[in-house]
């Protein structure tokens, strides 16, 4: 039901990615990327702000990520959407009382390929993000045994 463009910066990193649907933008994301172009923020834009343009600094805020990488492979992402409490008690986005919605944490076989997602939507009941009580909503799990190029040995 909709296209969607995506913008690159001069070294090939994500800049933006617009969703568009009969000629108007609906949605787009903007990207921050450290310095080796690592995705490190996401912001998901849902509506125009008061000046009712697109692409400007008032439009209206659906959720962010924050993404952590460990060896330069994905490691842990956090999500705060506008919905659910994001901006806390403050009432202001990016802030130190940003309220998590949900985590995902990547793991990853010996030799590189990724094995498992966890997706995470309570802290538990330490209120700590991250540690091993959280609640769990959903697990994927990569089988790469079957792949051409994976040389997984049986049992791994």
């Amino acid at each position: 039901d909709y296209e969607t463009l995506y913008e690159y910066g001069e070294k090939g990193n994500k800049l933006r990615m617009v969703r568009i649907k009969s000629g108007e933008i609906i949605q787009y994301t903007a990207f921050e990327n450290d310095p080796s172009n690592l995705i490190i923020k996401d912001v998901v834009y849902k509506g125009r702000g008061q000046d009712a343009l697109w692409l400007t600094s008032d439009d209206e805020i659906e959720k962010y990520h924050l993404f952590w990488y460990d060896n330069g492979k994905i490691a842990r992402i956090a999500e705060y959407r506008a919905d659910h409490s994001g901006r806390g008690m403050d009432n202001l986005w990016f802030s130190p009382d940003d309220q998590i919605f949900a985590t995902k944490e990547f793991s990853y076989c010996e030799d590189g390929y990724m094995s498992k997602i966890k997706k995470c939507i309570g802290p538990g009941s330490d209120k700590l993000w991250f540690t091993k009580d959280d609640i769990v909503q959903y697990y994927t799990v990569y089988n790469y045994a079957s792949h051409p190029k994976h040389n997984l040995k049986k049992g791994t």
